[in-house]
């Protein structure tokens, strides 16, 4: 009589080993933060036709530092997605591009 019929006549369980699992590490890629907040921006004039944002206006929505957003705002514009312009109280304003 086999071990495994022995064991279940006498209430033991035998299992069979599972095999090894691989653990390899988990990687989690993000975005620089840069191009998440870019993507935030993008989103938000995107969303808001007309909206029209000053640099410290757009930090705060993004929750930046006002450099941070001026190099945001002026890699949009270089990209032809936002252009600026000055305000009646000569203040850059940052506007979406319009597509005619």
């Amino acid at each position: 009589m086999s071990d495994v019929l022995a064991d279940a006549r006498v209430g033991v369980c035998t299992s069979i080993p599972a095999p090894p699992v691989a653990r390899e590490a988990a990687v989690i890629l993000l975005a620089e933060p840069v191009e998440a907040d870019v993507l935030r921006i993008r989103h938000e004039f995107l969303d808001l036709p007309g909206l029209a944002l000053t640099v410290p206006q757009a930090a705060r929505l993004v929750g930046v530092a006002v450099p941070h957003a001026a190099a945001m705002l002026a890699m949009l514009e270089r990209e032809g997605f936002v252009e600026s312009s000055l305000d009646a109280r000569d203040v850059v304003v940052y506007r979406r591009v319009r597509l005619h």
